[in-house]
């Protein structure tokens, strides 16, 4: 008599295909294995693709005598994807919950029901997770490139603009019932801005996280003013431009401690190995941004760009790759208020509002509806939608903006 053999999938694994390749990703092991999709694997591929099946399939023992099909069963069984298992030992076939996200119930990247918040705007606020607020555009300094870079990296940009104090206070009431676990303060010069007593009165009602960015050629001159930061348990981001960095701030003082956080931008490698060595030489927590200055795309294709193995064999857990599939995870949650009072979703798109008018809750789910940033993903996009390796990618960012290009790998170029 001959054989047959339950043939499934493990729960944490992903499977894609299109008319070329099969794509499986284990997501406890961070691995992706290729198969070429020849005509023998065509009815297994879709068997298990129907989640009517729930993973699991019959296979006879003929089809295991295809080259093709016996090595994608040894592939899998190999590299612990799923099993095969002989039907006469096995009555019962084995129950699988096929990886798939009910977004009614599931919780994933801390936002939860987000369709019934869309649909009914009941706790709509609470999908807002963090909010960065440009008090003011004043500043001394002329730095290359502080009308844009704020769009690509998130840093300083500098007018003449400033949010008034009670725009700021209402603002953060606001706040009170949403999820935000972070505010990011910002400038301009962010020490020149005038209310920074009452500011930091209100804000001592509130757990979130506070952040203080600024440019480190504003530190040397505003030393005393840092003191009301650490004193009031605020966190400390430092700007280092590589490219305008001097010797005296190379051999100069980095105050080291838990408060403080260096973000030193880069546009090539030997930007990479100076802020490399000031990091390994002052011992200070840091991170260092790559910038696109539109000189230095070559840096950034042998760099930055993905290539197949690095897509494959990224280590994504199950509900991030979800997340890739519905959000942003760059963008959701996020509203930045510039110094001008406009609040964005995203700075490279229109305003969704204005402080001086419009309510955060209001706002929020105006984007759930009808936002452009919080679900701009790879699967509405060109060329990634038609890609098979779309869901193991990061999500859109604002390097693809500043580009010009919507796939950073090097998969077509």
């Amino acid at each position: 008599m001959m054989k047959t053999y339950w043939f499934y999938l493990e729960t944490y694994v992903f499977i894609w295909s299109n008319s070329k390749e099969i794509l499986l990703y284990n997501t406890l092991s961070g691995k992706g294995y290729l198969f070429s999709k020849v005509s023998e694997l065509n009815l297994i591929v879709s068997q298990l693709e129907d989640k009517n099946n729930l993973y699991c399939i019959t296979i006879i023992e003929t089809e295991l005598q295809y080259p093709a099909i016996r090595n994608f069963v040894h592939s899998v069984r190999e590299n612990f994807c799923g099993d095969l298992l002989d039907k006469s030992i096995y009555k019962q076939k084995p129950l699988i919950i096929i990886p798939e996200l009910n977004i009614n119930e599931e919780i994933f990247t801390g936002v939860k029901t987000i369709k019934r918040d869309i649909e009914s705007g009941i706790h709509a606020e609470k999908n807002l997770l963090e909010l960065s607020v440009h008090l003011t555009g004043k500043c001394e300094l002329d730095c290359i490139g502080c009308d844009c870079m704020y769009k690509q990296i998130g840093w300083c940009t500098k007018n003449e603009k400033i949010l008034p104090k009670e725009m700021v206070l209402n603002l953060i009431e606001q706040t009170r019932y949403t999820a935000i676990s972070e505010i990011r303060f910002k400038g301009g010069n962010i020490f020149s801005y005038p209310f920074w007593d009452e500011l930091i009165n209100k804000l001592k009602k509130y757990s979130f996280k506070k952040n203080v960015y600024c440019n480190s050629l504003l530190l040397h001159s505003n030393s005393k003013k840092l003191e009301i930061f650490k004193d009031n348990g605020f966190f400390i981001c430092v700007f280092v431009d590589v490219s305008n960095i001097n010797e005296q701030l190379i051999n100069g003082n980095f105050p080291v401690n838990q408060q403080y956080k260096y973000l030193f931008k880069i546009k090539s490698i030997e930007e990479y190995e100076i802020a490399q060595s000031i990091i390994k030489k002052h011992q200070i927590k840091a991170q260092i941004i790559p910038y696109y200055d539109h000189k230095n795309l070559c840096f950034f294709e042998e760099n930055i760009y993905q290539s197949l193995d690095d897509i494959i064999n990224t280590q994504w857990q199950k509900n991030e790759i979800f997340a890739h599939t519905v959000l942003n995870t760059y963008f959701f949650g996020k509203f930045t208020v510039l110094s001008d009072g406009k609040i964005y979703a995203n700075v490279n798109f229109e305003p969704v509002g204005n402080i001086k008018s419009d309510h955060i809750k209001t706002l929020v789910n105006q984007e759930l509806k009808n936002g452009k940033s919080w679900f701009l993903t790879r699967n509405k996009i060109k060329p990634c939608c038609d890609c098979l390796y779309k869901y193991l990618c990061p999500s859109l960012s604002n390097y693809e903006t500043a580009i010009g290009r919507n796939n950073l790998c090097n998969m077509s170029r």
